[in-house]
């Protein structure tokens, strides 16, 4: 029953205005809260960020800044594994020594994304020698593979480089004991880390196979539920592995017990990998690594079956495009329009490259492309209008992938030498096979023997034949001026990376960026096929309308999947440290993967 408004007393009526009152009062307040105590680096990651000029004094604000160091960096993407490096350059170690435990604390807290089960490509500067050298540990197919259609997990898996790779270039460069290295891996691993975000969102986004394969459920849902953030994790058996690695090195893993467990594990799942796969896998070390001038500075970066000469063209088209933060204030749309076009012509010139052992065309495409006539031709066919494929030269067979299993590292020491490198498993947790004995992922570094676009488009295949070394988009990068390392760069993200990496780059060294901004800015990606372009939602939506009306493309964004407000449409994650004017070394993670740098 209602009552009546005229009996309610004075009393009543003052009650409730102060209940009102109240009410609205906590409401300016939560508002007030939520918009002056939102995280401002992730508040910078949303917005689009200003350049750091004189047009933006507000830029120079402590969020929008690196991190600085005095004398040595490491970047990684957890902070952990950051600061794991960093310590063994504080204890005398080396980029060399740093990079090896720094790649194996990673694996620990990013199972998902790389790991001993896995491979990549490493870039080591020697400030001694001034002399930069690639070491390319790529997985290998094996030689009982047969070609077929449908392939058990097991045959998806291709004989792992990655600890070849670490002892080589330790082998090579390293100051500290081997077995020291991995000690405090050892010890994470036996106590364990509370997981963060980018292992929850992996796990999340892979929990089908996780909760039907039981080396992933004992792992990543031992009471039936997924692991989620602020969980305690610990790989006691990756902790063994460790162990055996750091007292008998890389031997033990491919001619030892461990070999013969690596064997049994992927005949449990189909593979034909043998013990004699394992015991003749070599690192291919190579002293003359992709290398153009580029802004005064000497660039460095690996070649192929990696993509060390794609990043090198599309640099250098954009260098003839005379892109500056000036034009980019004027018209940034334009400027993100002929960000795509250099994407699509570097792409399909790219698309010629693979393994140069059974590619003999290979080296002479790759300096093709590093000539200085081969970009400027390209910029200056570059014109306000997008066009269909056949106008690129069309004989890309890059594909549209959801490629997350990669991580990279980068390391500068106190002596001045540095290390960039890139390692991957392939897809989130690779084959989705986990040794149920050693610990670790296994790739499935087979799917990058791209199928999908040479097929729809009758271009030539990357032939999947024993021995072969897979097509891979890392280009771990260094830049070197009068002896002095003046950037060390790399990125995670399969297809994504190559375009993460020249859009970061590019505002790094043509539009004057600090090296937050460079990193944080939004990003643009297209690769010629499939005909689209994909952009992460922080681009402003004028850009994107304007990029369909005014210049021909077809706009579209990934689809999303969402556990804490972050896009899953991630267009590459970069690490970098760079030498700032005053001398300092800045270093950044990806705000995209939640890395953090450390150093002194």
């Amino acid at each position: 029953m209602s009552i009546p408004f005229s009996i309610i007393n004075t009393e009543t009526m003052r009650s409730i205005q102060n209940a009102i009152l109240i009410g609205v009062l906590s409401l300016f307040l939560y508002v007030y809260c939520k918009v002056n105590t939102e995280p401002k680096v992730a508040k910078a990651g949303y917005s689009n960020a200003k350049r750091d000029d004189k047009e933006d004094p507000e830029i120079n604000k402590d969020y929008y800044k690196a991190r600085e160091f005095n004398k040595y960096a490491v970047a990684a993407d957890n902070v952990i594994c950051s600061r794991m490096g960093k310590d063994i350059l504080r204890q005398g170690g080396n980029a060399a020594d740093a990079i090896v435990t720094t790649h194996c604390c990673t694996e620990i807290i990013n199972s998902h994304s790389t790991g001993l089960g896995g491979g990549g490509f490493l870039l080591y500067y020697d400030k001694d020698t001034n002399k930069a050298t690639s070491y390319n540990f790529r997985e290998v197919l094996p030689e009982k593979y047969v070609e077929g259609i449908n392939k058990t997990a097991g045959e998806t898996v291709l004989v792992p480089g990655v600890l070849r790779g670490l002892e080589a270039v330790h082998q090579d460069y390293g100051k500290l004991e081997w077995k020291e290295l991995w000690k405090p891996c050892i010890n994470l691993a036996e106590k364990g880390f509370r997981i963060h975000h980018a292992l929850e969102m992996a796990i999340a986004h892979k929990a089908m196979f996780i909760h039907r394969n039981l080396g992933l459920k004992e792992l990543y849902a031992p009471d039936g539920f997924k692991l989620k953030k602020g969980d305690l994790l610990k790989r006691t058996k990756l902790a063994k592995t460790y162990r055996l690695i750091a007292d008998k090195g890389a031997k033990e893993f491919y001619e030892g017990e461990m070999a013969k467990q690596i064997v049994a594990d992927l005949k449990q799942h189909g593979g034909k990998m043998s013990l004699e796969d394992l015991k003749k896998y070599q690192v291919i070390k190579e002293e003359t690594p992709i290398h153009i001038k580029l802004k005064g500075m000497d660039m460095y970066s690996t070649s192929a079956p990696s993509s060390g000469a794609w990043l090198a063209l599309c640099l250098k088209v954009i260098e003839n495009l005379d892109m500056t933060a000036k034009k980019y204030k004027k018209n940034p749309t334009r400027i993100y329009h002929q960000f795509v076009e250099a994407f699509k012509y570097s792409y399909a010139a790219a698309s010629y490259l693979s393994d140069t052992k059974f590619n003999k065309n290979a080296n002479k495409i790759e300096q093709w492309m590093l000539k200085p006539e081969t970009a400027k031709e390209i910029a200056q066919r570059i014109d306000d209008h997008s066009y269909q494929v056949e106008h690129y030269q069309p004989y890309s067979k890059a594909f549209l992938e959801d490629k997350k299993g990669t991580t990279h590292m980068g390391a500068l020491d106190a002596h001045g030498s540095a290390v960039s490198l890139t390692s991957s498993i392939n897809a989130y947790f690779g084959s989705k096979i986990r040794s149920r004995v050693l610990g670790f992922m296994y790739n499935n570094e087979l799917a990058d023997f791209s199928e999908f676009w040479p097929q729809l488009y009758n271009l030539t295949r990357d032939e999947k034949i024993p021995g072969k070394r897979p097509i891979s988009r890392s280009m771990p990068t260094i830049f070197v001026k009068n002896k002095e390392v003046q950037g060390v760069f790399g990125a995670a993200g399969g297809a994504f990376i190559p375009t993460a990496m020249s859009t970061v780059l590019s505002n790094w060294l043509f539009f004057n960026d600090n090296l937050k901004v460079a990193i944080t800015r939004p990003r643009i990606h297209s690769q010629l096929f499939p005909p689209t372009v994909l952009y992460e939602k922080t681009l402003p939506p004028e850009i994107v309308t304007s990029l369909t009306k005014n210049f021909g493309h077809v706009s579209i964004t990934n689809d999303t999947y969402d556990v804490s407000g972050q896009p899953d449409a991630i267009l590459g994650v970069v690490q970098a440290i760079v030498r700032t004017p005053a001398g300092k070394l800045a270093a950044e993670c990806d705000y995209r993967k939640g890395g953090a740098p450390d150093g002194a």
